[in-house]
């Protein structure tokens, strides 16, 4: 006796999101990512501050350096979640499968 099981888009999605939320390199990625742009925009306001007579750049992206460091994790989780749904989209038409 055999049993088959269909399964939908809306299947394959949520084996994806479960899949990316327990993988421990996804989630040493997004905090090296979070760090790396947090990093990046401070020193390019530390060297702006001290190369340009004018603040207003160095203001501009320490304002940068603070929001990466505060909602990087959430832009992470919404573009992972985009990504996840075209692929799923993408592969899940006949196209997409080898003859």
């Amino acid at each position: 006796m055999e049993i088959e099981i269909a399964l939908n888009k809306s299947d394959l999605i949520v084996l994806a999101q479960y899949q990316v939320e327990h993988s421990p390199q996804l989630r040493q990625r997004a905090k090296k990512l979070r760090w790396s742009y947090t990093v990046g925009f401070f020193l390019l306001a530390l060297g702006s501050y001290f190369i340009f007579p004018d603040a207003f750049l160095a203001f501009g992206f320490g304002i940068l350096a603070i929001i990466s460091a505060v909602f990087y994790p959430f832009i992470h989780q919404w573009r992972v979640q985009r990504y996840i749904e075209r692929v799923v989209e993408k592969r899940s038409k006949p196209e997409s499968f080898a003859n």
